[in-house]
């Protein structure tokens, strides 16, 4: 059996700001719902961008949506349900457990 073919929407998720993202996580939660997880340094941090992204200090934001997708009328594959973005700010770093764990955000659906 072949997977499905690729298809891109037209509504961006992600949020546009490239020198403070740090990773993200998608999750399907079923029934065609998506679950966005980003990690940012924190906006007033940008003073710190050029210092050791590993340094004590810098505070991490993570930003949450959740959306469904449908296809349109016309075929293109669209944004549905969008719920507001939620975050959540960290002053310090969590801690490394030898995974990355401090610097891509870990996102799963029960």
């Amino acid at each position: 059996m072949r997977p499905p073919s690729w298809k891109l929407g037209e509504d961006k998720l992600f949020r546009n700001e490239p020198e403070r993202h740090l990773g993200a996580k998608l999750v399907y939660m079923g029934n065609s719902r998506f679950c966005l997880v980003e990690f940012m340094f924190h906006k007033d941090d940008e003073h710190l961008l050029r210092r050791d992204p590993k340094e004590a200090g810098r505070r991490r934001v993570l930003h949450v949506t959740a959306f469904g997708l449908k296809y349109s009328e016309e075929g293109q594959l669209r944004t549905t349900l969008r719920r507001a973005r939620s975050c959540k700010t960290y002053s310090k770093q969590p801690p490394d457990y030898g995974y990355g764990m401090s610097v891509e955000p870990v996102a799963f659906w029960l």
